[in-house]
């Protein structure tokens, strides 16, 4: 219905413009020697310390809310 009501407009040059032209080919991007990605080993231990704070945190959590229960159950006889 719209259509209808209003004209048809032609697009701007900035949205067709490549549409007319296929873009220019580029080379395929060459691998870099500083780019690689390196083993586990020698990248070093930033993630291990994170997840030893994580392990830790979660034990010391899982403990805490054991020794509530514990404190309750005993309570409770």
């Amino acid at each position: 219905m719209a259509d209808d009501v209003s004209p048809q407009r032609p697009l701007p040059a900035s949205l067709t413009r490549f549409l007319s032209a296929p873009a220019p080919r580029q080379p395929p991007p060459r691998p870099r020697g500083g780019d690689r990605a390196k083993p586990a080993t020698a990248r070093g231990s930033t993630s291990s310390g994170a997840l030893r704070i994580m392990v830790l945190w979660a034990l010391g959590y899982n403990l805490f809310g054991f020794a509530i229960i514990v404190l309750l159950w005993r309570s409770m006889q």
